[in-house]
C-alpha cells in the first residue's frame, strides 16, 4: 500500500514513497529514497526510519539498502516484527539533522 501523496524534500535526500504491507505476520516497509549527495552512501548516511505501533518501537528483523549502480532512486526495504492487526503504526523518517515527517497507517 502506498501512502504518500507526493514526495518528502529533505535537506540531504528526497523520499518519494513508503509502502507498507503485512506479510505472514511481519510488517513490510519499502521506501523509495534518492540521495542529494553522496550517490554511492547507504541511507543510514542520511536518516532513520523508525516504526512504531501502540508507543512501542517494533523490532527490526531485516534490513534490505541495496546500492545499485547508475540507480537514483533506491529502495530500502525494511522487515519488522508485527505486534497486532488493531493499533495503528507510525512510520517516521528522520533526517540526521532531526527533522522528521511522519505517515500513519492502519493494516489489517
Amino acid at each position: 500500500m502506498s501512502l504518500l501523496d507526493s514526495s518528502w524534500k529533505f535537506n540531504k535526500f528526497t523520499v518519494h514513497q513508503v509502502e507498507a504491507e503485512l506479510d505472514d505476520g511481519q510488517l513490510e516497509v519499502k521506501v523509495s529514497w534518492e540521495p542529494k549527495t553522496e550517490k554511492k552512501a547507504p541511507f543510514a548516511n542520511f536518516g532513520q526510519v523508525k516504526v512504531t505501533q501502540a508507543g512501542q518501537t517494533l523490532s527490526s528483523v531485516d534490513r534490505d539498502d541495496d546500492i545499485d549502480k547508475g540507480e537514483k532512486v533506491r529502495d530500502l526495504d525494511l522487515t519488522y516484527d508485527y505486534r497486532n492487526r488493531t493499533d495503528q503504526v507510525k512510520i517516521q523518517i528522520i533526517e540526521s539533522d532531526g527533522k522528521s515527517r511522519t505517515v500513519r497507517v492502519n493494516l489489517q
